[in-house]
C-alpha cells in the first residue's frame, strides 16, 4: 500500500469514527468555531472580523481553532475569542458546536454534522480546476461530506460548486455583491 492510499484509509477511516462519536456530543448553541488549521486564510479571518463588528460576542463564544494562535490573539482580543492549537481540544471544541466555519476543508478532522449542527464552507476562491467529482477518481472528498453549506462568489459558480461537491441548491450560499 503506497503513503498515498494509506493516508486516504486513515482519513476515512477518521472520518467514520469522528462521525460516530459526534452523534453522542451535545451541541453548545452559543459556540461558534472557525477552523484555520496553520493560519487564518481567505474568507475566515473576515469571518471573525464580521463577528467582531456585529456584536456576535455578545450573545456567542467563538473559538479560532489555528496552529499558530499567537499571531492573531493580541490583534483579536476580545472576552468571548479564544484561541486554540491543541488537537485533542480542537476536536473537542468542532464536536461540541453548533456552527462550524472553515475555508479549507476540515481534513483529517473531517465528520459528518449532526442534524442539529451547521458546517459552512466558506471556500476560499472560484473553482477554475478539477475538484470533487471532477476530479478523476471522482469520489466525494472526505472534507466535502462535512459540509452542510457551502459559500460561492458568483451565480456561475452555482452549477459547477453543486457538481463538484453533491451540494443540493439549497446547501449554496451566493457570497458578496447580489447579481442582477
Amino acid at each position: 500500500m503506497s503513503l498515498m492510499n494509506f493516508y486516504k484509509l486513515f482519513k476515512e477511516i477518521n472520518f467514520r469514527f469522528l462521525s460516530f462519536i459526534n452523534l453522542f456530543f451535545p451541541k453548545n448553541e452559543r459556540k461558534i468555531v472557525l477552523y484555520g488549521r496553520k493560519m487564518f486564510n481567505d474568507n475566515l479571518e473576515a469571518m471573525l472580523v464580521h463577528f467582531i463588528n456585529n456584536n456576535y460576542t455578545k450573545k456567542y463564544k467563538i473559538y479560532c481553532l489555528l496552529a499558530e494562535p499567537k499571531v492573531y490573539e493580541s490583534k483579536y482580543k476580545n472576552e468571548n475569542i479564544y484561541f486554540v492549537s491543541g488537537i485533542l481540544s480542537s476536536i473537542f471544541h468542532l464536536l461540541s458546536s453548533k456552527y462550524i466555519f472553515h475555508t479549507h476543508s476540515l481534513s483529517v478532522v473531517a465528520f459528518k454534522a449532526c442534524r442539529n449542527q451547521k458546517i459552512f464552507n466558506l471556500w476560499h476562491g472560484s473553482p477554475l480546476k478539477r475538484m470533487g467529482n471532477y476530479k478523476k477518481d471522482s469520489k466525494k472528498p472526505v472534507g466535502a461530506r462535512s459540509d452542510n453549506y457551502l459559500l460561492v462568489t458568483s451565480k456561475f459558480f452555482i452549477p459547477i460548486s453543486m457538481e463538484s461537491y453533491g451540494h443540493t441548491e439549497e446547501q449554496i450560499f451566493l457570497g458578496g455583491k447580489s447579481e442582477k
